[in-house]
């Protein structure tokens, strides 16, 4: 598990490293529920060290990380400051398409409360994670991809449907 949660923690610090796959890897082994919780436990881990990174460092580091353009584009967003706990959890969910270290970044760029962004990733990783590794533990045992794709379906039109709640651009001159 320490292992697990440690590799975890390391492919969300550092994006090539592919940590969540690990986890998935192992429920044929530990069970879905073991290889859950070592997910979780390495994601509030490392959401909180890429949030306090990008918070402490900003986009100075972030420029090594990612490239230039997107960090730009973090920096010249604003989050509305009633939403920032829905913001987390929404953008946590919707990242995952993608890179959700970048959103863990994003939020310490933003300089998103820190209990608001914990809560709203915390919250996200729940709401995903269960369905996801149960959904995936049933898929190694009846070998069918089908159910993986259910939750894509509905996931991308509804970004799309609500991004605008949460963002406020910045004019750059």
């Amino acid at each position: 598990m320490a292992i697990l949660v440690g590799i975890k923690v390391l492919g969300l610090v550092w994006p090539p490293l592919p940590g969540g796959v690990f986890n998935l890897a192992v429920i044929p082994f530990l069970g879905w529920q073991l290889a859950y919780l070592s997910d979780l436990i390495g994601t509030i881990i490392g959401a909180g060290l890429c949030y306090l990174i990008a918070n402490k460092w900003g986009d100075k580091l972030l420029v090594k990380i990612f490239d230039e353009e997107t960090v730009k584009k973090i920096t010249n967003t604003k989050v509305k400051g009633d939403r920032q706990t829905e913001f987390s959890f929404v953008m946590t969910i919707t990242s995952r398409l993608i890179m959700t270290e970048f959103s863990y970044y994003a939020a310490g760029l933003l300089r998103i409360n820190f209990g608001k962004f914990l809560l709203g990733a915390i919250g996200s990783h729940v709401l995903l994670g269960i369905p996801s590794y149960y959904l995936m533990n049933i898929m190694f045992e009846t070998k069918s991809l089908y159910l993986g794709l259910i939750g894509w379906i509905v996931i991308i039109p509804l970004w799309f449907k609500i991004k605008e709640r949460y963002f406020e651009r910045n004019d750059v001159q």
